[in-house]
């Protein structure tokens, strides 16, 4: 999609996640966050998360469990997850748009880097999250340009979830739709709809984490386009005027 708005009146983003996920056999969360914490004077707020309670070689044996954080920092409206061989770095909602996340962002790989740890990338990735209201099922589908069919069942009329996998060049997008979501926002509002969400992949097999910082824009900006082309190049284009898109 060539012209992508720069920013939308009625945002439906309801999360923002970058993972850096590293080679080898790490152990990160014994030592990153005292790192960070030090890193960050101090400030942040560390808080130990359920997974932490399974025992590590048990999460390491299992796929699904592999990569869960365990310990997270909070610190001006972002919150850094720390898990055995990743990190996450989210904003708090409302979304506080792309530039200050970037930067965040920077900051936090900057300081990996000033540790000294000598991390090796396998791969670094952008998801999205976003809630499609509407009165119905088939209202919130509505919303997105897609068809599917399975024998003669209407899929506009219940409850679903789709995930498809999509390369593109040097990326992956993992797309997902998924009907009758319930989402709880930070100030207590409760939204239902249509989950929406575009998990962009950039695989990276041993590239130096310092190195990463140094290319930092040149690897991150063009994924983050091929993520925002991609959600909004599966919208109708009913949908996103509605949202009150904002071509700059």
């Amino acid at each position: 999609m060539a012209n992508l708005p720069i920013s939308l009146r009625d945002e439906p983003l309801i999360d923002a996640t970058f993972e850096l996920r590293f080679e080898g056999q790490q152990q990160l969360a014994d030592i990153l966050p005292g790192v960070l914490f030090a890193a960050y004077g101090g400030a942040p707020k560390i808080s130990r998360l359920p997974f932490a309670e399974i025992p590590q070689p048990v999460r390491a044996s299992d796929p699904n469990l592999e990569f869960v954080p365990i310990l997270r920092l909070d610190l001006d409206g972002f919150a850094i997850s720390v898990g055995a061989r990743n990190v996450l770095v989210s904003p708090a909602m409302p979304y506080p748009k792309w530039p200050a996340f970037r930067d965040f962002i920077f900051g936090v790989c900057e300081r990996i880097v000033n540790s000294g740890l000598q991390l090796e990338l396998e791969r670094f990735s952008l998801k999205y999250v976003n809630i499609l209201q509407g009165g119905s099922v088939a209202d919130q589908v509505s919303k997105i340009k897609m068809q599917m069919a399975v024998g003669d069942l209407d899929y506009k009329s219940g409850l679903f979830s789709l995930q498809l996998q999509v390369p593109e060049e040097d990326f992956l997008h993992i797309v997902s739709v998924m009907t009758g979501a319930v989402a709880t926002l930070p100030n207590g509002t409760t939204l239902t709809g249509t989950i929406l969400d575009v998990d962009s992949v950039c695989h990276t097999p041993s590239l130096n984490i310092r190195e990463f910082l140094n290319t930092f824009g040149a690897r991150l900006e063009p994924l983050r386009r091929a993520n925002k082309s991609k959600f909004f190049s599966s919208l109708t284009e009913d949908a996103i005027q509605s949202m009150g898109p904002n071509y700059g």
